[in-house]
């Protein structure tokens, strides 16, 4: 998914621009980001995880995009949905929500949502996901789950 990670910054951020990113969230966001000529703005993580609070703190007129790993990898920690929900909610309508699931499949918990709820009912909400941990690294494929504008301003 990292390829579509980059289309969604080059066609949804400018210079001067600003994407918010978590600060240990995957490190391909920031270089993303930068090449678009925008700001990745890192917010601070409570307990290595996301902060909710934060994220929306942090939030600008010139925010565009939040890009999310939940679950996260390095450090394992996960957004329950409830809490996805509540970012979400707290957004801008024009401002994207990029719900990074690469590691969907390990988080055995009732209270995780990949994001496909989600995405079917906003229309400022991405999803991505890899095939990459189901035994195709190498071959980097991956996918998005997103409104049909959205999919056609990639196009």
């Amino acid at each position: 998914s990292d390829e579509i990670l980059g289309l969604l910054a080059q066609t949804y951020l400018a210079p001067g621009d600003e994407a918010v990113i978590t600060e240990h969230g995957f490190m391909v966001y920031k270089i993303y980001i930068q090449s678009a000529g925008a700001v990745p703005v890192s917010v601070k993580e409570t307990n290595e995880r996301a902060d909710v609070d934060a994220i929306l703190a942090a939030v600008t007129p010139r925010t565009r995009i939040i890009f999310l790993a939940n679950p996260n990898n390095p450090t394992g920690t996960y957004l329950p949905f409830q809490e996805v929900r509540r970012l979400h909610a707290g957004l801008p309508r024009n401002v994207l929500l990029v719900l990074d699931a690469a590691y969907a499949e390990y988080v055995r918990r009732n209270d995780y949502e990949a994001g496909v709820e989600l995405v079917a009912g906003a229309e400022n909400v991405v999803m991505t996901r890899t095939f990459s941990k189901l035994g195709l690294g190498g071959a980097r494929i991956g996918w998005m789950y997103a409104p049909m504008h959205i999919i056609d301003a990639i196009n």
